[in-house]
């Protein structure tokens, strides 16, 4: 199971949850009828320890007729904090790109 995000939102996760995390471009951002036709993800790490034990992001996928993206993310020291970009690209004509993000702060829970 996944857990929805919302744009400018500052998330908690343990060093050691191995968790996905979905976009819901489909509730706030596309109009109807308009597909993703390309997901980006950038992991930063933003402050805190981000080289002895970084963040990392695999399995990004788009999901849910075209209309969400998701992506699993792992690890990552204690303290630090992470800022997680998504910029996709619709299938409209002329075709629009958008960006969002969210902050991840991991916490020994």
């Amino acid at each position: 199971m996944s857990t929805t995000v919302k744009d400018g939102s500052t998330i908690t996760k343990d060093p050691s949850d191995i968790s996905v995390y979905t976009f819901d471009w489909d509730a706030e951002h596309l109009a109807t009828g308009v597909s993703i036709s390309t997901s980006t993800w950038t992991l930063t790490g933003v402050s805190g320890d981000v080289t002895t034990t970084p963040m990392t992001k695999d399995q990004p996928s788009i999901v849910t007729g075209n209309r969400k993206t998701q992506i699993r993310l792992s690890a990552g020291a204690a303290g630090s904090v992470w800022k997680l970009d998504n910029a996709i690209v619709t299938d409209e004509s002329p075709s629009q790109q958008k960006e969002r993000s969210i902050r991840i702060r991991v916490e020994q829970r």
